[in-house]
Order: C-alpha cells, then sequence, then structure tokens
C-alpha cells in the first residue's frame, strides 16, 4: 500500500487514449511496468484517501497490485491494475486526482487479460 513518503521518481506518466469510450488497452509491455510500479498521485498516496477513491469505484480489495501515473486523452490520474475476478484477468482503473469519498472521478474502467 502507499505511504506519504515523498514519491520515489519513475518513468513520465504513460500516454493512454480511451477512444472515447472509457476503456483502455495496454500493451504486454506496458501492464508489466505498471504491475511493477507504485506511482501514486497527491493525496492518493494517503492510505486512507486511496481507500476510499477505490471504495467510491465499487473496488472490494483496495489493494492494487500496480500503480502507474498516465494520462488518458489528456486527462493525468493513476491507473491502477486490480484483481479482475477471473484467473488471469485484471481490471485497469483510472482515476482523478481529486477521487476520494463519494466522488469515483472515474476516467476509464476496463479488463485486461482473462
Amino acid at each position: 500500500p502507499p505511504s506519504d513518503a515523498p514519491p520515489t521518481p519513475g518513468p513520465s506518466p504513460l500516454a493512454l487514449s480511451d477512444g472515447g469510450a472509457g476503456n483502455v488497452t495496454l500493451t504486454q509491455q506496458q501492464f508489466g511496468e505498471t504491475l511493477r510500479s507504485e506511482q501514486y498521485a497527491g493525496s492518493l498516496r494517503q492510505p486512507e484517501r486511496l481507500t476510499a477513491c477505490l471504495e467510491a469505484n465499487d473496488v472490494d480489495n483496495p489493494r492494487p497490485l500496480g500503480a502507474r501515473e498516465v494520462t488518458v486523452d489528456g486527462r493525468p490520474g493513476p491507473l491502477f491494475i486490480l484483481p479482475g475476478g477471473e484467473v488471469g484477468q485484471f481490471r485497469l482503473l483510472t482515476v482523478g486526482t481529486e477521487c476520494g469519498p463519494d466522488n469515483p472521478e472515474t476516467i476509464s474502467d476496463s479488463t485486461f487479460g482473462g
């Protein structure tokens, strides 16, 4: 889980497009890099804020498997890799930086694998 420690420098945000449908896709390489990353944006570095954000997006287990800063069609935010419910399937959830209690601020929500 994230901490209040300053973020560790990482790669620049990954530029993605959802094609206007709210779904993003990742290459295998991008998925692997994101799975190994722990880039949490701003207030989402605070565990209680992250938990509230994910709960607002109907995430049962608020422990992302990976997180990376992205932009989706120019909108910045973290992309979280979450369990997808089936073997080999993952949920890719991107939220805005103001995501929190009762404010899901969902930018994209799609699946990967499975």
